[in-house]
């Protein structure tokens, strides 16, 4: 009896001991990963967050872009979204002017009944003058 007390006594000092083994932060698995990247695939405004120049937040772009879509009178959907974005990008690589300089100027400049693209065109090569 002495021996099975001194067992117990001696299994329960031992595991109250022992350090509970922390919980390793998780790493990311494959599939979080194919997330991001399928969410990457579909959301026009973090393909512009890693596009556009100085590398806004979407949130930025977001705001921006659908002010001066609206002024413009596109409607606001993904694919016009993505279509704006790469007219954008084209003029930064064509004009030298970011993406978002060229939407704020925009934001002030006559509308004048154009559609977003030649607005764009019209905007940035004045930036140059």
């Amino acid at each position: 009896m002495r021996r099975l007390l001194l067992f117990f006594i001696l299994a329960l000092s031992i595991g109250c001991s022992r350090e509970e083994k922390k919980a390793e932060p998780a790493q990311p698995s494959a599939v979080a990963g194919i997330a991001r990247m399928g969410a990457l695939a579909t959301d026009p405004f973090a393909q512009m967050a890693l596009t556009f120049e100085g590398n806004p937040s979407p949130d930025e772009i977001h705001v921006r872009l659908d002010e001066v879509l609206t002024r413009y009178g596109a409607e606001l959907n993904n694919p016009n979204r993505s279509l704006a974005g790469k007219t954008l990008t084209a003029l930064r690589k064509e004009l030298g002017h970011s993406e978002m300089s060229i939407l704020e100027k925009m934001l002030t400049a006559e509308t004048n009944g154009e559609t977003f693209d030649d607005a764009a065109r019209r905007v940035a090569t004045s930036m140059n003058n």
